[in-house]
């Protein structure tokens, strides 16, 4: 639901595109919409700076991770829809690869054919 916070999940990395962001102040940062999956749904979470640095160093597309402590929003498309979107902040949020250090940590999912959740993958 839109307004969440300190969400926690396991999920699989489906597809990473980057791209710089040139619409605040022209600093020109980069930007990630990672669409990520489980065996229940799919959506996406918008990463920047240190944290895309770790998705793309550290992780990469078809692995298993573990988020924690992030937040949902709902994005207005131009042509009337929504889509769910998480956010994962630098200094509150977590993301780590599958299996992380913490024995609550459920099992990364067994497949991905998860229904979009009002979000497309283009």
């Amino acid at each position: 639901m839109p307004g969440m916070t300190g969400v926690n999940l396991v999920a699989v990395i489906e597809k990473i595109d980057v791209r710089v962001d040139e619409a605040h102040g022209g600093k020109g940062s980069r930007l990630a919409e990672v669409t990520v999956a489980d065996e229940t749904a799919r959506t996406k979470l918008v990463a920047q700076d240190s944290v895309l640095a770790k998705i793309e160093t550290d992780l990469g597309e078809g692995k298993p991770i573990v988020i924690r402590n992030c937040a949902v929003s709902r994005r207005m498309n131009r042509d009337e829809t929504s889509e769910l979107r998480l956010h994962v902040h630098r200094d509150y949020s977590k993301i780590s690869a599958h299996p992380d250090s913490v024995a609550s940590t459920p099992a990364a999912p067994s497949s991905t054919p998860g229904a979009d959740v009002g979000c497309t993958t283009g």
